[in-house]
């Protein structure tokens, strides 16, 4: 996991510029002993804000859709998964219109299994939602 560094020294070097959405948001910088660390634009509360802004599908799909702020948020130890609710989810299996939890198995492993681990299947998947 890399290192979350606030200062930025003139002796680190710029190994890749982290972009989200044309924006420049940190970098991924290498010192003389060539260890990684990372330098953030945003601040924590800034990142939080910025994805808590996004919608509830790429929030739930945050490291395939918008990786830099994934990234940056492992850099600050944050899980993505805790920016995500029962509602996001919820949403996100009526917008992909899931039939059943098979349905949803072959086309969102990813939200299936958030649905798991939450205990939500038999809410979102009852008799009374499949007839």
């Amino acid at each position: 996991m890399p290192q979350l560094k606030e200062d930025y020294h003139q002796t680190d070097r710029i190994v890749k510029t982290i972009i989200y959405e044309g924006r420049e948001i940190g970098r991924i910088c290498t010192n003389r002993w060539e260890e990684r660390t990372v330098e953030a634009d945003l601040s924590e509360t800034e990142l939080i804000d910025l994805v808590q802004n996004l919608d509830p599908t790429e929030r739930i799909h945050l490291r395939s859709r918008a990786f830099p702020l994934y990234f940056l948020m492992t850099a600050y130890e944050l899980d993505p998964k805790d920016f995500v609710t029962d509602d996001d989810i919820a949403i996100s299996v009526l917008d992909g219109g899931y039939r059943n939890k098979t349905d949803l198995w072959r086309r969102d492993p990813a939200l299936r299994k958030l649905v798991k681990e939450r205990g939500l299947e038999d809410k979102l998947f009852s008799r009374t939602m499949e007839e």
